[in-house]
């Protein structure tokens, strides 16, 4: 994607930052076991914002990501919540690519729909009759209020561009100039809406970081401030996120517990209250690209 967006010149830079998140940190070990299946999520991710960037190949790219989607179905908030917010405001064929995606999703669930039966299952006792634990916005909202709270953000930010927009062309500008900050506060709250969910899905976050970049070199009326504070803070939260094992307490399973370094902060409450933290800092950068800018003013 970066290649054909004529940004080959950060492949190695991009490729080189996933590697050590991936690979170098302590918690490797889960991420390499459980977590990768969650780069087909950070791939399908990556795939859906690049939707609203490169010029030309949008359904195949949309295809792929659903599909992908289909795959690992953690990936279902984050997709079904973007493409919303692209089919609300894009136009021409990027608005139908944006409703390919969830369509490429249930087609390619459909040949294994007899083990959705058994699926359910697993629904049942990890979801449904769970009691919270992993990240979890559950430790803070009610359960209701925190499955509904990447749909409440997408319609939030949708309104709002909508309401500043009076052109088709318009849109579609917007949608590209909140395209990464949204993302990245959507993928927060897709890893934590659920009952349980346990920290490999870190993993999901590495595809934002191309997305970053697609962001930042292809989007020129955003200010070069708001740029600067979301690289920062992009990078805090993943030094924060794929940190080492030797601060806080890491819950390995429910009723077990190792204490040390910093005591509970990056435990998975405190860990839960990081992703609520910077996803609120990524949708109030959302919010401030969507503010009204003299012509000019980057």
């Amino acid at each position: 994607m970066l290649w054909k967006a004529g940004l080959g010149r950060h492949i190695g830079p991009v490729v080189l930052s996933q590697s050590c998140l991936y690979f170098l940190t302590p918690l490797a070990v889960p991420h390499l076991e459980r977590g990768q299946f969650d780069l087909w999520v950070a791939t399908a991710s990556v795939l859906a914002v690049g939707c609203v960037f490169l010029p030309g190949g949008e359904l195949a790219l949309a295809g792929l990501s659903g599909l992908l989607g289909a795959v690992k179905w953690t990936a279902v908030a984050f997709l079904g919540c973007f493409s919303a917010l692209g089919f609300l405001l894009g136009g021409g064929r990027k608005r139908w690519a944006f409703l390919a995606i969830p369509l490429a999703t249930v087609v390619g669930t459909l040949p294994f729909w007899r083990g959705l039966t058994e699926y359910w299952t697993t629904i049942e006792v990890y979801e449904i009759r769970a009691v919270p634990f992993g990240l979890t916005l559950q430790y803070f909202l009610p359960r209701a209020v925190a499955r509904t709270a990447p749909i409440a953000m997408t319609l939030a930010v949708a309104a709002l561009a909508l309401v500043r927009s009076r052109s088709a062309a318009e849109r579609a500008r917007l949608l590209a100039e909140v395209s990464a900050p949204f993302a990245i506060a959507l993928m927060g709250l897709a890893i934590c809406f659920g009952t349980l969910s346990y920290e490999y899905h870190t993993v999901a976050t590495l595809g934002l970081i191309p997305a970053l970049v697609l962001w930042i070199e292809g989007v020129e009326r955003v200010p070069e401030r708001i740029k600067a504070v979301a690289c920062a803070a992009g990078g805090l939260f993943l030094v924060i996120v794929f940190r080492t094992y030797g601060f806080g307490t890491y819950f390995s399973s429910p009723g077990t517990k190792t204490v040390n370094g910093f005591g509970t902060f990056l435990g998975p409450k405190g860990m839960t209250g990081v992703y609520a933290a910077f996803t609120l800092v990524f949708f109030v950068l959302t919010l401030a690209v969507l503010q009204p800018r003299a012509p000019g003013k980057t």
